[in-house]
């Protein structure tokens, strides 16, 4: 009787590995014409060379400077326009829990600005966010954009 079983046993083992190894299906290897690949290598941009810009920066000074910029020809009454157009933002940076904005003049001086200061151009800076700042001129609130 255990011979029974035992040969019924190796029988549905055996039938059950050539219906597994028939229907496996190897496919054929075939070269695929070069004209028709499409593959392409991944491009890498370079990444910034942070050498030259960290000694830009420490050429630069922007968190040691609290120097006011002068800029010629601009009043209260100027317009709006203009005042947001006369300051050129280099950057935002974060230093323990305050943030600053870092501003250029017309002789390459940059010079940081906190939370509520005056900007030379008359206007209050009112906010600063991660790619833009707002500055609050004659009571309305700009929107100035560091990646224009």
């Amino acid at each position: 009787m255990t011979a029974k079983y035992l040969t019924g046993l190796i029988l549905l083992s055996g039938i059950t590995g050539g219906l597994t190894f028939w229907s496996i299906n190897i496919p054929d290897i075939n070269q695929m014409p070069l004209e028709n690949d499409s593959w392409k290598l991944l491009e890498i941009p370079k990444p910034p060379n942070v050498q030259s810009l960290s000694s830009k920066l420490r050429r630069l000074k922007p968190w040691e400077t609290k120097e006011k910029i002068t800029s010629s020809s601009t009043s209260k009454s100027s317009n709006k326009k203009n005042n947001s157009k006369l300051l050129q933002l280099v950057g935002i940076v974060q230093r323990g829990r305050n943030n600053y904005i870092l501003v250029l003049d017309n002789k390459n001086k940059v010079a940081s600005y906190d939370l509520r200061s005056e900007l030379p151009n008359g206007t209050k800076l009112h906010a600063i966010y991660d790619d833009h700042i707002e500055v609050k001129d004659f009571g309305e609130i700009q929107v100035i954009k560091l990646y224009d």
